[in-house]
């Protein structure tokens, strides 16, 4: 065995090691009692949250992780646990084998991949509901809280279109998953609709892998950011968690333009991310957990988006005077009139 095989062999086994230590510290701590107590006598909701995959400083996780917080403190009558994984090919592997050892009434997904393995998991558990959110599921057993991202990307490629003077705008997506690529089709919407000039715009499009690891390599997102900028884009929109991090650091280095992208990003790089497209996952949850609460969650589908507050702009607050208020006007309209 080669000395690279090795140390992918025993990465893999620290990893798997890791979990099943995890795995059993939380069937303990379920055997022993809440993983929250509390004085109230209540009766008590059991949840338990499968969280986005991958960096924390992913400005998804952390809208989610605001969102849960929010709801712990407005219905305490949940008792909400948080497992983060590591993907892999056993994901459905290791979601099992937390449910198998704790009595969760509710078990809630938060990222695209989930969808797939709720819809094999959920008639195996038919006392459990599924919740799938920023996804559609196929089976009707496992309801779906999904985010209009055709119109975020849209949002964001309005943006791009308006503050352009070189005519030459950039993607970033993550990872090739539908989720992405909605994002990116709504951004050549935009683009083609709102574009300043007589000539078309050109858009310069990459994504940085073809799995989830391309939300979580900042490095790449600099890389291709800072190509694309010597290339004659002015500004980006990078549809990609934690690496979208490395296309602002790479923004701020050039002086050039970025839009921010599921949380207000736009106090990372003043001035330079021009606003952020917030994808209000913390609503969402809060929505989601008022529900639960009260025993009111119905079967439907649920799609947020800019009609209903799902989907917003930051404030453009380093940046309004910057591009005046001609182009915010239009920007803001383009969500309008499209």
């Amino acid at each position: 065995m080669s000395a690279a095989s090795l140390k992918n062999t025993i990465r893999i086994l620290t990893l798997r090691t890791l979990f099943f230590a995890a795995l059993t510290v939380f069937a303990a701590a379920l055997s022993a009692g809440p993983l929250h107590a509390r004085d109230s006598e209540e009766a008590c909701i059991t949840a338990i949250y499968f969280m986005p995959v991958g960096s924390m400083s992913n400005p998804f996780t952390q809208m989610a992780e605001v969102g849960l917080q929010i709801s712990d403190s407005l219905y305490p009558q949940i008792r909400a646990s948080r497992v983060y994984l590591y993907f892999d090919g056993r994901m459905s592997d290791y979601i099992k084998s937390m449910l198998s050892v704790g009595d969760h009434a509710y078990v809630i997904g938060i990222g695209s991949y989930y969808a797939k393995i709720f819809d094999d998991l959920a008639d195996a558990y038919p006392h459990k509901k599924f919740i799938v959110i920023d996804a559609r599921a196929e089976n009707k057993k496992v309801k779906s809280i999904d985010f209009d991202n055709f119109e975020a990307g849209y949002m964001a490629g309005a943006a791009c279109a308006q503050i352009t003077t070189t005519q030459k705008i950039g993607f970033i997506g993550g990872s090739k998953d539908k989720v992405i690529l909605d994002f990116e089709n709504g951004f050549r919407a935009a683009a083609a609709k709102s574009k300043t000039g007589s000539k078309p715009l050109e858009i310069l499009s990459e994504y940085i892998s073809e799995g989830v690891e391309g939300y979580s390599d900042p490095a790449s997102g600099d890389r291709i950011a800072s190509a694309m900028y010597d290339k004659g884009c002015d500004i980006i929109f990078a549809a990609a968690g934690a690496s979208g991090l490395g296309a602002i650091e790479a923004a701020k280095k050039r002086k050039k333009y970025i839009v921010g992208v599921d949380s207000d990003q736009d106090s990372i790089a003043p001035g330079c991310v021009v606003t952020s497209v917030i994808k209000r996952l913390d609503n969402a949850i809060i929505n989601l957990s008022k529900d639960i609460a009260e025993n009111r969650l119905a079967a439907e589908s649920v799609t947020y988006g800019f009609g209903n507050a799902g989907l917003t702009f930051s404030a453009f607050k380093h940046t309004k005077s910057k591009i005046g208020r001609k182009k915010y006007d239009k920007i803001i309209n383009s969500m309008f009139t499209r």
